[in-house]
């Protein structure tokens, strides 16, 4: 669609346009708006998991080495030698609260922190199993008189243990929804559910499959917006451990958290998509006016011909008219003085000389065929200056020609050129006649029209006018009448409002006449009727 069209279309649509340029810049806001707090939720969610991943990493950390520690210098069976070992290999941990052995028949008998060696306890299914690798979470253990349930981790025979109010107060207080493992024993891109939060249903949940990423040394960040369930998945690893932590924040959920925001966004919304929807429709207003839709009106269709006879005044017969226009605008019919000046600047005087060449040839080609009318019956153009150009006419001209038919071309004594003769001279030769429109209100003498060589020479309709009252302007009507015999040229008289001026204008040797005695502008339809009276007269 380019620019012309896009106008034309504003302008006949305004109001639509300018409905939808509201709602349209409304929902952009809108986007940009949620757009902007999902990237800030997104901030705070990987904030979370930084300072998540720097505990858990810490938590993980110390349970790899102290589990390696074990593995290393802690082989034989139990007794209180290893037991003591074993507590001073916890003195300086933060986060594991035991650690002990698994007998041959991976019972847990062996515990730092047990007063003696008691007897073995059988151990239930884990609740995460890799290759060497076993995990309890709340396991109860007894030691000193005391109950409580720490999280075990299993590395072989030696196990470690974690008190599981460490892990959820980290939990807590990093706000993570999921921790999942892909331990490195186990094929990568495998991930367990190691802790899900009690809200989270299970079926929910998000697998993160990023091998590439579970023992690398920086935390890397994934987005996910699950359109499904409209909920924001933001995912990262803890570097080197393995562990990968989620959160899952629902849209619905993130925009009542912000509601105040919201709220102040669908205000600014409303008010910038008015805004723009007015500023569209005023534009819209603007392109429906004339200037605009100038274009859209210079097409046959919309061209109303009128058809003004010109009259023998010695016989009182018609034998030709001219072509006048005027344009219909809806129910509207809008007249040259309006248009014209519009045309001239847009530079469209070729769209409405071509229109309505075309609409009038056409329109008297099938209306002549029904009356009786002199043959060649002569139908006067007007065409702007610029426009009489032999060959442009020519091709605009020649397929519209019938034999009953002779085109008049008229010209003004203001758009005489040396360019105009030539062009005149080769229209003549091809069979179209000339008019010189307006004669005696420029600047023609009698060596101009010599050059010319016209048909017809009109008089303009002031000096008609002025005929009833002798003025000095009516007294050159017998030198205009000289000038045309002298370039054997038919006179045609403008502007005859009555009988004595008609009778006058013979007189003086004036051969034909047009004006509102014989005939106003009148459509197609009207002027046939008129030609069937005229010619049964």
């Amino acid at each position: 669609m380019n620019s012309r069209t896009f106008t034309r279309w504003l302008g006949r649509h305004a109001p639509l346009a300018g409905w939808l340029s509201g709602l349209l810049a409304a929902l952009l806001v809108l986007l940009l708006g949620i757009t902007g707090l999902v990237e800030y939720e997104k901030g705070l969610l990987q904030q979370r998991q930084q300072l998540a991943s720097r505990h858990l990493g810490e938590v993980a950390q110390e349970t790899e080495a102290t589990l390696a520690s074990l593995r290393l210098r802690y082989r034989g069976v139990c007794s209180p030698e290893l037991q003591a070992a074993l507590r001073s290999e916890l003195l300086d941990k933060h986060y594991i609260r035991d650690a002990g052995l698994l007998d041959d028949e991976g019972r847990l008998g062996c515990l730092a922190s047990a007063a003696g060696i008691g007897e073995a306890l059988a151990l239930p299914p884990s609740d995460i199993r890799f290759a060497d690798r076993q995990s309890w979470f709340n396991f109860p253990v007894s030691a000193g008189g005391r109950r409580s349930a720490l999280n075990m981790v299993s590395s072989g025979r030696h196990v470690v243990l974690l008190d599981s109010s460490i892990g959820d107060t980290l939990l807590q207080r990093a706000q993570v929804d999921a921790i999942w493992l892909d331990f490195k024993t186990t094929q990568a891109g495998n991930p367990q559910l190691v802790w899900a939060h009690p809200g989270l249903a299970q079926q929910r949940l998000d697998m993160p499959v990023y091998p590439e990423y579970r023992y690398s040394s920086e935390q890397h960040f994934w987005v996910r917006f699950d359109a499904a369930k409209a909920e924001l998945i933001v995912g990262s690893n803890v570097p080197r451990t393995g562990y990968f932590i989620q959160n899952y924040l629902p849209l619905a959920r993130m925009l009542q958290q912000n509601r105040l925001l919201v709220a102040a966004l669908l205000a600014l919304a409303g008010a910038l998509g008015g805004l723009a929807g007015l500023l569209v429709w005023l534009r819209g207003q603007r392109y429906r006016g004339l200037a605009y839709r100038l274009e859209d009106l210079l097409q046959p269709e919309q061209v109303l011909c009128l058809y003004q006879p010109i009259v023998e005044l010695a016989s009182g017969r018609i034998t030709g008219c001219e072509v006048l226009m005027r344009l219909r605008d809806g129910d509207s019919i809008l007249f040259p003085d309006k248009v014209i000046p519009l045309i001239l600047e847009q530079q469209l005087g070729w769209a409405l000389d071509s229109a309505v060449s075309r609409k009038a040839l056409q329109e008297l080609a099938s209306g002549l065929a029904l009356v009786d009318v002199p043959r060649p019956f002569k139908v006067a153009l007007n065409f702007f200056p610029d426009n009489i150009r032999a060959e442009r006419l020519q091709g605009l001209l020649q397929p519209l020609r019938r034999d009953d038919l002779a085109i008049n071309v008229e010209v003004t004594e203001y758009g005489m050129n040396a360019d105009l003769f030539t062009d005149v001279a080769r229209l003549r030769s091809e069979g179209y006649l000339i008019s010189v429109d307006d004669f005696g209100t420029g600047y023609s003498n009698l060596g101009t029209v010599k050059r010319l060589a016209p048909d017809f020479l009109k008089i303009d309709r002031s000096f008609v006018h002025d005929m009833e009252d002798d003025a000095l302007r009516a007294s050159l009507i017998p030198e205009i009448v000289a000038i045309a015999h002298a370039v054997d040229a038919a006179i045609i008289a403008e502007g005859v409002e009555n009988r004595q001026q008609a009778d006058k204008l013979a007189a003086l040797g004036v051969e034909y006449a047009q004006g509102y005695w014989f005939g106003k502008p009148m459509p197609l339809a009207d002027f046939l009727t008129l030609l069937r009276k005229n010619g049964a007269a």
